[in-house]
């Protein structure tokens, strides 16, 4: 039921907001790319004060980590991004076939290929890689575009 209620809720900001002229949205995809290459990068680096404007603050965030975690809010986000920081020494997060969706004034949508690198205790772990997908929303107050859902996942192993 979770599930069906972001698409609802997805469909509501769609369906309200007024069209945008294809140089709008030219410029909010430009905008929304800026953004998510923002994002790479800082978790790359590590940069938490960097990374928690990224995220919109409040209850609705919700993450799903490629490990079948799922932290919802903000707080509970950036613990989780400590956490994580805490247990590994270096991480390499490349995007691949990115695309970036402007579904209207308020609404945006990415969905890329990534392969991650993590070394944990001075050991390189197997590179993984899978799909992920962010959903964006423009702050009210900022007009900034930032994250409002992600979901991060591996692929199966082969058996």
């Amino acid at each position: 039921m979770r599930g069906k209620r972001w698409v609802l809720v997805l469909g509501l900001l769609i369906a309200c907001a007024p069209e945008l002229t294809d140089r709008e949205r030219m410029v909010e995809r430009q905008m929304v790319e800026d953004r998510l290459n923002m994002w790479v990068r800082v978790i790359n680096n590590a940069q938490m004060d960097s990374l928690w404007v990224l995220y919109h603050g409040g209850d609705d965030l919700r993450v799903m980590w490629p490990v079948g975690r799922q932290t919802r809010g903000f707080e509970e986000t950036q613990q989780a991004w400590r956490e994580f920081y805490e247990s590994i020494d270096y991480m390499n997060f490349v995007l691949q076939g990115k695309a970036v969706e402007v579904l209207g004034r308020t609404a945006a949508l990415t969905s890329f290929r990534h392969s991650t690198d993590i070394v944990r205790s001075g050991r390189r772990q197997p590179v993984r890689a899978g799909y992920g997908v962010v959903i964006w929303k423009k702050d009210d107050e900022s007009g900034e575009w930032k994250i409002h859902l992600s979901q991060i996942s591996y692929d199966a192993p082969d058996s």
